[in-house]
């Protein structure tokens, strides 16, 4: 009985200890372009930003035209990072309707990627999140 309950308690503060080293810590890369609606052969620039970053930090996307985006990593976990803005966003749809789901708290997932913006309808910026462990 004793050395079960040994294994046990070995077994929990083994998984407690992998579960407390969970690396806090991501590489954030973040492509900013721009659009509007009034020009077909609008071809817009692309601006290419990295970011190391720890969770419950932030750090702040300052585009070509002096606006800026601050970006706060809320929670890492090994699936996805969560993040908020300090500005109301939209999830980027590729249908071309008006944006009206305004939110400023976001998932993105671990080795994938979340393309948030401004929500305007006459033009506008697009932030592309890509998430990357060291």
């Amino acid at each position: 009985m004793k050395k079960s309950l040994i294994t046990i308690l070995m077994v929990f503060t083994f998984l407690s200890i992998l579960v407390g080293c969970e690396k806090k810590e991501v590489l954030v890369d973040v492509v900013v372009t721009y659009w509007n609606g009034w020009d077909s052969s609008y071809v817009s620039p692309v601006e290419e930003y990295e970011f190391n970053v720890k969770e419950k930090s932030s750090f702040e996307v300052v585009n070509a035209n002096g606006g800026k985006l601050v970006v706060t990593i809320e929670k890492v976990s090994n699936k996805e990072v969560a993040i908020t803005t300090d500005k109301d966003m939209c999830i980027h749809g590729n249908d071309g309707t008006i944006l009206t789901d305004y939110t400023k708290s976001f998932t993105i997932p671990v080795d994938g990627e979340l393309t948030i913006v401004t929500p305007t309808s006459d033009e506008g910026i697009l932030y592309t999140f890509k998430i990357r462990r060291e």
